[in-house]
């Protein structure tokens, strides 16, 4: 479903980001987060491409419960930052 389809159910809107706000949303992202994702990533690029069945199941619980983390910590932020969007 194209972007404009959400917009048009009110779903999303239009928002112009300050560099605050980007540094602000880095924060919430602390040193530990970033490398797991990086990790995780490279493991992801690894098995996609070069061999199958190289990521094991705990380590897909583990991306899904990182995945959480980071969108709980950003709901946070944006509640905190922008309770109108809520």
């Amino acid at each position: 479903m194209p972007l404009a389809d959400w917009s048009s159910k009110g779903w999303i809107r239009s928002h112009r980001t300050s560099p605050e706000e980007i540094q602000e949303l880095l924060a919430i992202a602390d040193r530990d987060l970033v490398r797991q994702f990086d990790t995780f990533r490279k493991k992801r690029n690894i098995s996609g491409y070069e061999r199958v069945g190289a990521v094991s199941d705990q380590e897909a619980k583990d991306m899904a419960a990182l995945a959480r983390r980071l969108k709980e910590a950003v709901e946070r932020w944006l509640c905190a930052h922008h309770p109108e969007l809520g």
